[in-house]
């Protein structure tokens, strides 16, 4: 029998799913409509993104979610908690 090995998850983001992140969800056109208080709000929103890039994901199962071997997750526990190292 020839079995491929499960695929492994991390909490690393790829290099595709980071560019994705730097696209604005407003349109030039948008942008052109904005009134200048709203306009200094997505620059400023900008600014913190841009200085605070994301450095990883953090995958979430839920009741409900289908696991990578194919079984379903009955009953969720754990709280939600941030670990510093």
């Amino acid at each position: 029998m020839n079995t491929s090995s499960p695929l492994q998850y991390t909490n690393e983001a790829c290099p595709e799913f980071l560019s994705i992140l730097d696209n604005s969800p407003f349109t030039e056109q948008q942008l052109s409509k904005l009134h200048e208080d709203a306009m200094a709000i997505i620059n400023q929103r900008q600014a913190y993104v841009k200085a605070h890039p994301p450095i990883a994901i953090y995958r979430v199962a839920t009741e409900g979610s289908q696991t990578r071997n194919g079984g379903v997750i009955q009953h969720a526990t754990g709280g939600c908690f941030v670990h510093r190292a």
